[in-house]
C-alpha cells in the first residue's frame, strides 16, 4: 500500500508544508494534516453556478480557518514554553 507524501499535499509547496511553516521532504511520509491535492477543476463554456461560488467560497473559508488554528495552536505552544 502507498502512502501520501508530503509533495501530494495541499500544504506543500517550494519544499516547506504551509501549515508548519517548515521544510520538509517532499518524498517523505505526509503528516496526519495531509490534504491531497484538488483535481484541477474542469473549465466549463458557462459561467459558474451561484451554488458553486458559494462551495468555492466555502473551501477558502474551510482552508483559511484550519491554517489560522494551526498558527494559533503554534503560537500558544510557543507562548507556553520557558
Amino acid at each position: 500500500m502507498a502512502y501520501p507524501t508530503h509533495g501530494e499535499c495541499a500544504n506543500f509547496r517550494d519544499g516547506r508544508c504551509l501549515l508548519l511553516g517548515v521544510e520538509v521532504d517532499p518524498n517523505g511520509p505526509a503528516c496526519p494534516n495531509f490534504t491531497p491535492r484538488s483535481a484541477p477543476i474542469p473549465t466549463a463554456p458557462s459561467p459558474p453556478s451561484e451554488l458553486w461560488r458559494i462551495k468555492r467560497e466555502l473551501e477558502e473559508l474551510r482552508w483559511n480557518l484550519r491554517l489560522l488554528e494551526m498558527r494559533l495552536k503554534r503560537l500558544k505552544s510557543m507562548r507556553a514554553s520557558p
